[in-house]
């Protein structure tokens, strides 16, 4: 089942989506687009946290209402989980979190929404680099993501006080 690690289960939709690191944030259940992308992705990497794999798939309108409805029911991690419909926008895991951040903490979504994907962009040129074996790409897009990070970090924290 994990990134690097080779447990194997088999259960249901709703408890592969509570074994994926962050994906409910603050909380929330995420929408239907969101859980397709991620469950269609087949794996989610969560770095030194650990991560989990399976066969891509997706769900139906009324497979992700009965997730939702099992969810809300049992939580996740011993905590309350709760549903509400984000804009149109939040189809990817990393703009769920930016609109979670919104609705929790106030975090402006245009501000925390343009470091994501900075981020997300620079990581995706690091890794190539990595992958191509540029090591002086690869030490210059870090310290790119590290400057990022800071930066989102910073954003964060203000909100989150």
């Amino acid at each position: 089942m994990g990134c690097g690690d080779e447990h194997k289960r088999r259960g249901s939709a709703a408890e592969l989506l509570q074994a994926i690191p962050y994906l409910f944030s603050d909380g929330y259940i995420p929408p239907l687009a969101v859980v397709n992308n991620v469950l269609s992705s087949g794996k989610a990497d969560a770095g030194m946290s650990g991560g989990i794999e399976w066969a891509p798939f997706r769900v139906s309108e009324a497979q992700h209402a009965a997730i939702v409805e099992r969810l809300m029911a049992s939580g996740s991690l011993g905590k309350p989980l709760q549903y509400q419909e984000p804009p149109a926008w939040v189809t990817t895991q990393s703009e769920f979190m930016v609109w979670v951040a919104f609705v929790s903490h106030g975090v402006p979504i245009q501000e925390n929404l343009k470091l994501t994907k900075e981020m997300e962009e620079i990581n995706t040129l690091m890794i190539a680099s990595e992958e191509r074996g540029d090591e002086a790409s690869r030490v210059g897009y870090l310290l790119q993501l590290n400057d990022l990070s800071m930066q989102w970090s910073d954003l964060v924290s203000t909100y989150r006080g």
